[in-house]
């Protein structure tokens, strides 16, 4: 099982929004397509991306299919 990626907390909602920048985008997308590559039996399952928001003194946000709405 892997490790999910470290949580960081940003003063507020915006900021967290702000800091996943295009090219973490784009990273994080070559590498799914990079992997689905390798597997074709996979290839017919639809792919989104999800995002939880971390903010101090607030619960997390979870924004779901992040990557085809406007969320920040």
């Amino acid at each position: 099982m892997t490790e999910p990626p470290p949580a960081k907390a940003q003063r507020d909602f915006a900021m967290a929004a702000d800091s996943i920048t295009p090219h973490q985008r784009w990273r994080v997308t070559r590498a799914v397509s990079d992997f689905l590559a390798c597997r074709p039996e996979l290839g017919n399952l639809d792919i989104c991306f999800d995002v939880i928001l971390v903010s101090p003194l607030r619960p997390p946000r979870h924004i779901a299919d992040a990557w085809r709405k406007s969320w920040s």
